[in-house]
Formats: C-alpha cells, sequence, structure tokens
C-alpha cells in the first residue's frame, strides 16, 4: 500500500466514524450526498484530523473543506 492510499484510508476511517448515517463512503463523498454532514460533525472532523495527524488546520482551510478528496489533499498540504 502506497503513503497515498494509507493516508487515504485513515482519513476515510475517521470519515466513517463520525458520519455513521452515511452508509457508503469514498473519496468522492461530499457535503452533498454525506447526508449527516452538519456543522457539528465538520468540527468533529476537522478535530479528529488534526489530532490523528499533529496538524492544525486554519480556519480559513476548514471552511474549505467539503469532501473527503479535499480532506486528503488538505492533510498533505499540512504533512509537507
Amino acid at each position: 500500500m502506497t503513503k497515498k492510499a494509507f493516508d487515504e484510508e485513515i482519513i476515510l476511517k475517521i470519515a466513517k466514524k463520525i458520519f455513521k448515517k452515511t452508509k457508503k463512503l469514498n473519496l468522492d463523498s461530499n457535503i452533498k450526498n454525506i447526508t449527516d454532514w452538519d456543522s457539528m460533525n465538520h468540527i468533529i472532523l476537522i478535530m479528529e484530523i488534526n489530532k490523528k495527524y499533529k496538524i492544525s488546520i486554519s480556519l480559513e482551510e476548514s471552511v474549505k473543506i467539503n469532501s473527503i478528496k479535499n480532506i486528503v489533499k488538505v492533510v498533505k498540504k499540512y504533512k509537507k
């Protein structure tokens, strides 16, 4: 498994833990098709990602996050 795939799997696992009502999650899942992606779960998602990767996603960046794929991009940016 590549490092990229590893990060994607970790992020998907975190998202599945938070978005329990949505049965199918993948990299293309987004705020429009994840029924329980609300403001509270968004905050929880950012907090869990920050904790897991020991990063601190800025408020400006967190507001732009609207898909699983986008989260992967942001994490890569912060891990550099």
